[in-house]
Parts: structure tokens; C-alpha cells; sequence
């Protein structure tokens, strides 16, 4: 697991595995009006993300590929939500990341991005894990007996663990996938793959039960 070494005049709040993506765009305070950035870190994979919420709402974001360049572009797009909401950083309430698994030099970037802004500014720092956002994601109505969240580790391995009423019941752990894995979990019932690593396995499980979202 992606650990983080905090200083001591940062606040660090890790959500319970229930409580998912989500989490981002919930008070931290339910009594207090506040705007957050989200410095959602999806550098575990291809992409730069980040947004500002307001009130649990999300106000404006910014995402695309950006493959080894989240260092050179990570703070300008910062300064471009900002501006385009007329917001400064100390009206900021706290900071979002994402801790991985993925990409250790993208997780770093993200990662050291959001101790920079807590510290300067005195904000508390909130820790989410990539995976908890993949299930937040996920389409209530497919109903799946399990999710199981995948991100992408190039070749046929991915970044996964099973996830079970919003709660996660495995580690998380690489695996590298063939066409006998999580053969006991769809012998059970439905299980969604998300994720940018689900693709490239639906050619690989081919179990009726198998559900694919990318």
C-alpha cells in the first residue's frame, strides 16, 4: 500500500472503505458551508483530475491524459479552477487525494501536491483510495453481488481488490488475470469489473456473470 508521511500540522482523515468517492464531495462538517479542491489523483493510471466542490456539489473540474507530465501540469490547472470560480486557497476547507494503488511517480506527484497545499495553508488533508472511487462509481441499478474495481498495470495485470456492499473484503493487491480468476466469486452471482484495467479482461473472463464497465 501507497503510505504517506505527514507532518504533524496536517489533520488527516481516512474514510472508512464504505464510504467512497463520495466522501469528496460531502461536508466536513455537516453544520458548515465550505468549498473543497479535490486533488483526485488519477495518476494511478493516465489521467490528471481535479475539481472544486461547494456544499457537496461539484462546482468545475479538469481531467485528461497526461501521462508522465501530472508535475508540469498539475499546479497550473489548480490555478485554473480557481480562477475560473473566483476562489483562493484559503477559502478552501480541506484537500482530496487519491493514495493509489498505481503509478508510484503519478501517486507521489498528487500526493505531494496536496501535503504542499494543507501545509501552506493550514488546511486539513482527506485520503482516498483509487479503488473506493471506482466502486463509488458504480452503477447502482446493475446490482452486482460483488464489484470488483480494476486499474490498469499494462499487459493482462491490474491493480485490484473485491468489494462487497461498499465494503472491501480483500487486500489490495496486483494479480495478473486468466480466464480461472474470481471463478469462485461469479459461481456466486453477478460481479461488475470497473475501471480502466476491466476492459482488456472481458476478452479473458468470459463467465455469464461477468459484468464490464471501463
Amino acid at each position: 500500500p501507497f503510505s504517506i508521511a505527514l507532518s504533524r500540522s496536517i489533520t488527516v482523515f481516512t474514510p472508512p472503505l464504505q464510504q467512497t468517492m463520495n466522501l469528496r464531495f460531502s461536508a466536513i462538517s455537516e453544520n458548515e458551508s465550505f468549498a473543497r479542491l479535490a486533488v483526485a489523483s488519477f495518476c494511478s493510471n493516465t489521467n490528471l483530475t481535479v475539481g472544486l466542490i461547494k456544499d457537496k456539489e461539484l462546482l468545475d473540474s479538469i481531467s485528461y491524459p497526461c501521462f508522465q507530465r501530472q508535475s508540469e501540469v498539475m499546479i497550473p490547472e489548480i490555478e485554473t479552477i480557481f480562477k475560473r470560480n473566483n476562489f483562493s486557497l484559503k477559502q478552501l476547507n480541506g484537500v482530496v487525494v487519491t493514495i493509489g494503488p498505481g503509478s508510484y511517480t503519478g501517486l507521489r506527484v498528487g500526493v505531494s501536491t496536496a501535503k504542499g497545499l494543507c501545509f501552506g495553508a493550514g488546511k486539513p488533508l482527506i485520503a482516498v483510495g483509487t479503488l473506493d472511487t471506482l466502486v463509488a462509481q458504480a452503477e447502482k441499478d446493475e446490482n452486482p453481488e460483488f464489484i470488483v474495481p480494476m486499474i490498469d498495470a499494462r499487459r493482462m495485470e491490474v491493480y485490484t481488490a473485491v468489494f462487497k456492499d461498499n465494503v472491501q473484503t480483500t487486500d489490495t493487491a496486483p494479480m495478473i488475470i486468466d480466464e480461472n480468476s474470481f471463478s469462485d466469486l461469479l459461481e456466486q452471482g453477478t460481479v461488475l469489473f470497473i475501471g480502466d484495467g476491466a476492459g482488456k479482461c472481458s476478452d479473458v473472463i468470459r463467465h455469464p456473470n461477468a459484468r464490464f464497465c471501463q
